[in-house]
């Protein structure tokens, strides 16, 4: 196969945290940024790369959340998160990981730090298409 453009993945930037050292987010789930949410389209699955720098052999952990818009029983248009799964990782520099998408809005939040790094940064990109069928 030749060396190409179109056969390589193209990583989006899903977060960028920096700190003295990097923190874990809040547990509580109302207080995340909605709008920090990737729409994973018509993607099933997404492989995803870890960053991680400073500290002494960092690690981070991840809770995927998929982003829920439904009518509550009063008639309003409620929008949060749904945790998908359990915990992901402990990841460190470099860590490769896949996750499903689900085809719809998808953020991952750091549940866990350990060795005091200076920043993370979570990248994904596109692995499997659904073409309509639905199936896996």
């Amino acid at each position: 196969m030749q060396n190409s453009l179109e056969s390589k993945p193209r990583f989006a930037l899903h977060r960028a945290v920096t700190g003295t050292p990097v923190a874990a987010d809040t547990a509580t789930l109302a207080d995340l940024p909605i709008r920090g949410a990737i729409n994973a389209g018509t993607w099933l699955t997404l492989d995803g790369v870890v960053k991680l720098t400073g500290g002494a052999a960092p690690t981070i952990s991840l809770v995927p959340l998929m982003v829920a818009n439904y009518e509550d029983t009063d008639g309003s248009e409620v929008t949060e998160y749904v945790v998908m799964g359990a915990a992901l990782g402990p990841y460190s520099d470099g860590d490769t990981f896949q996750i499903e998408a689900h085809r719809g809005r998808l953020y991952l939040r750091i549940s866990a730090v350990t060795g005091n790094p200076t920043s993370a940064k979570v990248l994904l990109a596109g692995s499997r298409l659904d073409f309509g069928g639905g199936g896996r």
